[in-house]
């Protein structure tokens, strides 16, 4: 019953119904720890399954904390060199880039990609999954040529593997954008984000938060670009979505609300552009505290 329960959580991480998720994965974490106890195998699969929705929800030192959990039991029950530690590895990559732990992001992914590919084989989709990640690591670093190498290689496995138009295969393309952007080349980002949420259009729900991330990326293009009023547009339903399904204290929707800001003071729209930032502000606050309570929280507990 567990097992499908987590599964029902997934499936309402997938679909980005991220409230109904976090209650599906507490609930299955509770029976599993009532009725195998806190070491058992399926305790970790909750745990790192929750820990990725904790990274969509910016809840980035919580997933941390659940990552660390499941490593430690999985560790114990079947080693160090199993795939599902390689998920681990994955998700704390994850964690790390967007806390801008750069130096342990990189060791995790390599960690990952190793033992991805010594046991899945080279090809494998998981393998991509991390590729997409480390071109990441490559952009943040100015290695572009990297970046874009390992981008394409995650590309091909994915479109052999799942289709042309999978959510991975936008989520490539999603990152493409981001290195074409990183680099002035507003043609050819706007190109891969178009792409990108052409296919989340296709095949996501219309209030999916990764659609809202696809336009909130255009919206960034038509700002640079002085294209004030289509970036006003990309950013009001960016927000649409954003707003009811992320909550008042994640830190993209703050982005969201600053950078939209800076198009309406471009525009002299001053006042609203203040009201725009003082809800950033406002978004930020209750991040920082969510963020404080995991910190001040001991790990032994929180991770319970």
């Amino acid at each position: 019953m567990t097992v499908t329960l987590d599964n029902l959580a997934r499936l309402s991480r997938a679909c980005g119904d991220y409230a109904k998720a976090e209650f599906q994965f507490a609930h299955t974490l509770a029976l599993q720890e009532h009725s195998f106890g806190p070491m058992h195998p399926l305790v970790a699969e909750t745990l790192n399954d929750w820990a990725r929705l904790c990274y969509y929800q910016g809840k980035y030192l919580r997933g941390e904390c659940f990552c660390y959990r499941a490593m430690a039991i999985w560790e114990q029950a079947i080693g160090t060199d199993h795939p599902r530690i390689a998920q681990v590895f994955h998700n704390l990559t994850l964690l790390s880039h967007v806390l801008d732990k750069s130096e342990q992001a990189e060791a995790f992914a390599k960690r990952a990609l190793a033992i991805r590919e010594q046991t899945l084989g080279s090809d494998h989709p998981k393998v991509a999954q991390t590729l997409t990640v480390v071109g990441s690591l490559h952009v943040k670093q100015a290695d572009f040529a990297q970046a874009k190498s390992v981008y394409l290689r995650a590309l091909k496995l994915f479109k052999q593997a799942l289709g042309q138009e999978n959510p991975r295969v936008a989520l490539v393309l999603e990152h493409l954008g981001l290195f074409y952007l990183a680099q002035k080349q507003y043609h050819e980002a706007e190109d891969s984000y178009g792409r990108a949420l052409a296919m989340r259009e296709h095949v996501l729900r219309e209030q999916h938060p990764d659609i809202a991330q696809s336009c909130f990326h255009l919206a960034r293009i038509a700002h640079e670009q002085a294209q004030h009023e289509l970036s006003e547009r990309y950013y009001q339903r960016a927000l649409e979505i954003q707003e009811p399904e992320l909550g008042p204290a994640h830190p993209a929707l703050a982005t969201t609300l600053e950078q939209y800001a800076d198009v309406l003071m471009a525009t002299g729209r001053t006042s609203e552009a203040m009201k725009k930032t003082a809800q950033a502000k406002v978004v930020r606050k209750h991040y920082a505290q969510e963020q404080a309570r995991d910190l001040a929280t001991p790990l032994e507990i929180k991770c319970h």
